[in-house]
C-alpha cells in the first residue's frame, strides 16, 4: 500500500530543551504515527489533533520532530500520570453531588485477601521518637476481628465497617499495633449503670439513703459485733449494707458503695476493728480488745459511761494440753520419746510447735513473706520448686540421723563398717582430691553402705507406719518427678532412669 504524505518543514512537537538546527526526522510507518497521536490526545495537542482531521483511514502525514523532542513527547511515565489525573477529574466532577470516593485500603482488583497496608490508618506509620517504621501486624485471631466490628459498630465508622464486611482474618488485613489499641479504647470505656441511676430518686435521694444504711450499719457492729468480739467477713457487711438500702427504698447499690466499704468502716471504726484478707484472699473484721470504741462520723455519739467496758485481755485462742500424743520422726522408729529428754529438745516435739508451717518456711529465709501464696498456689513455679527441694533435704537428713542408730540396733555387726567409711569420709573432706574421691566410692565399704541406706529407705516406705511412708511418699515425687522431669525437660531426654 503507498502511502501518503502532508507536507510540515519544522518541529511539530518542539520542546525548549532542543536545538533548532538539531536534525529533523520524519515519520517511519503508521505505528510510528498512531503512537505520536495517542501521545497529542493524552496531553490534547492541538497540533497534532488537528492534522489527525483532515487524513483519511491509515493516512500518514509527512511531519516532522526532533528526535530528543519526540522522546519526551510520548514518555511513558508523563503519559500515565496525565491519565491519572484526567481520570481523576472526571470522577470528581461526576460526583459532587456525592461522597467522595477514599483511596481503598482493599483490593479493588477482587483478589481473595487485602493489600498489605494498615486498614485504620491507611499510610505508613513511623515509631514514636524514631526514624524507623512501625511493623504492620497481620490479624490471626478471630477475637481481632470481633474486636474490631464492634468498635466500628459502636463508632459508626462506615469505613471500617466495610472492611469487616468480610473475615478480616481470612483476607489477611493487617493494622499497626498502635492504631489498633488507639481504635479499640473505646471498649474499655464501660456505659454507666443505667439500673443503678434508674433505681433512685436522683443523687442526693441516693446518699441520703446510703448514710442512713451506715448509720445502722455501724450501730449493729458497736451493739453485737465488737461487744461479742465476733470475726466476720467483710462480705456479710455489705449484704447487711444492702438490706438496710433496700428498705430504704434504693432497688440496688451502686458499684461506687460496695467498692468503698472498706475505706468506709476502716475511717469510722478506727482502731476499733482489724481488716485483713485470710490466705483465701477474703477480707475479715477482727474486733480488737481492750480499745475503746468511739463514734466518728455516722451513727449516735455515745458517751464513755455508755460504752461497753471490754477486758484487756490476751491468750491464745486454743491451748494445747499434752495428752502424751504419740510423736514421729521421719527416718527413725516409730517412738522418739526419751526420758531423758525435755519437751522441745526432740526434733519431732519442735515441729509440732509451729501452728502455721508458713512462718517457718519465711522466718528461714526460704519464701519472702508476699510470695508464699504465689508458691502454695504453683503461680511461682521456681520458688515453689525450691522449696520442695529444701522440704526434701531436710527430711533426707533426718532420716540420715536415724540411720546409724537404726543400723546399730538390728544389725550390730555392721555398725563398725559404718563408723570406719564415715571416718574415711571425714579424712576425705580435709584434703579433696580426686584420687581418694575414686577410691573411696568404688571400695567394697561403699557399695555395703549403699545397700544398707536403700533397705533402710524401704524400711521407711513400707514398714515404719503411715506417717513414714507419706513423707517417703513426698521425697519420691520431688526426687523422681519433679526433679526428673525437670532434668530431662533441660537436657531434651525424655528417657532417663529416673523418670518412672
Amino acid at each position: 500500500m503507498d502511502i501518503q504524505y502532508k507536507e510540515s518543514e519544522v518541529c511539530i512537537i518542539h520542546h525548549e530543551t532542543s536545538k533548532e538546527d538539531d536534525e529533523i526526522f520524519g515519520l517511519k510507518d503508521y505505528e510510528s504515527w498512531k503512537t505520536l497521536l495517542n501521545a497529542a490526545k493524552v496531553r490534547n495537542y492541538a497540533p497534532i489533533t488537528d492534522v489527525a482531521k483532515d487524513l483519511g483511514e491509515e493516512e500518514v502525514p509527512r511531519i516532522h520532530y526532533h528526535r530528543k523532542c519526540r522522546s519526551l513527547f510520548t514518555m511513558k511515565r508523563e503519559l500515565d500520570t496525565l491519565k491519572r489525573k484526567a481520570t481523576e477529574n472526571i470522577t470528581a466532577e461526576a460526583g459532587e453531588n456525592s461522597l467522595p470516593k477514599r483511596p481503598s485500603r482493599r483490593s479493588s482488583d477482587g483478589a481473595r485477601v487485602y493489600h498489605p497496608i494498615c486498614i485504620l490508618c491507611n499510610k505508613e506509620k513511623f515509631v514514636k521518637g524514631s526514624k524507623s517504621r512501625e511493623k504492620l501486624t497481620q490479624a490471626v485471631t478471630l477475637n481481632a476481628d470481633q474486636t474490631l466490628r464492634e468498635c466500628a459498630t459502636q463508632k459508626r465508622d462506615e469505613n471500617i465497617q466495610a472492611v469487616t464486611t468480610r473475615d478480616v482474618v481470612a483476607a489477611e488485613a493487617h493494622y499497626h499495633r498502635s492504631c489498633y489499641k488507639e481504635y479499640t479504647r473505646i471498649k474499655k470505656k464501660e456505659p454507666k449503670n443505667q439500673d443503678n441511676d434508674a433505681g433512685t430518686d436522683g443523687d442526693e435521694e441516693y446518699k441520703r439513703i446510703e448514710r442512713e444504711a451506715y448509720k445502722d450499719l455501724f450501730l449493729y457492729i458497736r451493739t453485737d459485733i465488737i461487744p461479742n468480739k465476733t470475726i466476720v467477713q467483710v462480705t456479710s457487711m455489705v449484704t447487711k449494707l444492702t438490706s438496710f438500702m433496700l428498705s430504704g427504698g434504693v432497688t440496688s447499690l451502686q458499684d461506687s458503695t460496695k467498692k468503698n466499704i472498706r475505706r468506709t468502716l476502716e475511717n469510722e471504726l478506727g482502731n476499733s476493728v482489724d481488716i485483713f484478707p485470710d490466705d483465701k484472699a477474703k477480707l475479715l473484721m477482727v474486733p480488737e480488745t481492750g480499745i475503746v470504741v468511739q463514734a466518728n462520723v455516722y451513727g449516735p455519739h455515745l458517751s464513755r459511761t455508755d460504752l461497753p467496758h471490754i477486758e484487756k485481755l490476751k491468750q491464745r485462742s486454743v491451748t494445747i494440753e499434752d495428752q502424751g500424743l504419740e510423736v514421729y520422726v521421719a527416718g527413725g522408729c516409730s517412738s522418739c520419746k526419751k526420758e531423758d529428754n525435755d519437751v522441745g529438745t526432740c526434733k519431732a516435739n519442735r515441729s509440732r510447735e509451729s501452728d502455721n508451717p508458713q512462718l517457718d518456711w519465711i522466718e528461714a529465709g526460704v519464701v519472702a513473706e508476699g510470695s508464699i501464696n504465689g508458691v502454695l498456689d504453683g503461680k511461682l513455679f521456681n520458688r515453689a520448686v525450691r522449696v520442695h527441694k529444701y522440704i526434701s533435704e531436710a527430711l533426707m537428713r533426718l532420716a540420715w540421723e536415724e540411720f546409724t542408730p537404726c543400723v546399730e540396733k538390728n544389725a550390730p555387726e555392721r555398725s563398725g563398717m559404718i563408723k570406719s567409711f564415715l571416718e574415711d569420709v571425714k579424712d576425705m573432706t580435709s584434703d579433696l582430691n580426686q584420687e581418694k574421691m575414686t577410691n573411696l566410692l568404688q571400695s567394697p565399704l561403699s557399695a555395703e553402705l549403699i545397700t544398707l541406706w536403700t533397705d533402710f529407705l524401704e524400711h521407711l516406705r513400707h514398714n515404719n507406719g503411715e506417717l513414714s511412708a507419706f513423707w517417703m511418699s513426698y521425697i519420691d515425687m520431688v526426687e523422681d518427678v519433679v526433679l526428673g522431669l525437670l532434668r530431662a525437660s533441660r537436657e531434651g531426654h525424655w528417657a532417663l532412669p529416673t523418670i518412672r
